[in-house]
């Protein structure tokens, strides 16, 4: 959470990877996080320019 929350809207998709390392899956105007072992997902949504919205999903299960 610490990480998720050191993110800003506007950052650009190489200072979120930088933050977070890779995502899982990569969707259109989306990425998904994913770990082993942890029971849930985060969404990081992008804006048309390629920029952090700002909003994530934060999924348990």
């Amino acid at each position: 959470m610490e990480r998720l929350n050191s993110l800003r809207k506007g950052m650009t998709q190489d200072e979120v990877r930088s933050a977070l390392g890779p995502p899982t899956r990569i969707y259109p105007g989306q990425w998904t996080y994913q770990r082993p072992l942890v029971f849930g997902f985060v969404n990081i949504h992008w804006q048309a320019d390629g920029t952090y919205d700002g909003e994530f999903n934060y999924e348990r299960f």
